[in-house]
């Protein structure tokens, strides 16, 4: 199950998300799948920003399918050989006879 960060469930437009300001900051891509440690800095008219974790059950990884969910917003944390799945993709070792070796 996914969930949206508190603050922002309530944003369903455009532009609702056009008033929003904040950051993440996240930890270094990691192989571990189950595993994911960040924040969502939102800032507003105080100087202060509210800062909420992220985990796991905020983070979609690739190839995941939502069900009963008509749309979503959301940003993009990894790319390219930095995702979850990349650094998790461990190749296939070549299968050799007792001989060869």
């Amino acid at each position: 199950t996914y969930y949206a960060v508190q603050d922002t469930k309530a944003f369903i437009t455009e532009e609702d998300f056009d008033t929003l300001q904040a950051s993440i900051e996240c930890e270094q891509p990691q192989p571990d799948l189950y595993k994911f440690v960040g924040r969502i800095n939102i800032y507003s008219d105080r100087n202060e920003p509210i800062a909420r974790p992220l985990g796991s059950e905020n983070l979609l990884l690739r190839g995941a399918t939502l069900k009963n969910t008509q749309h979503i917003y959301a940003v993009a944390i990894y790319t390219g050989m930095e995702t979850k799945m990349a650094l998790n993709y461990q190749s296939k070792s070549q299968k050799r006879s007792a001989v060869e070796k």
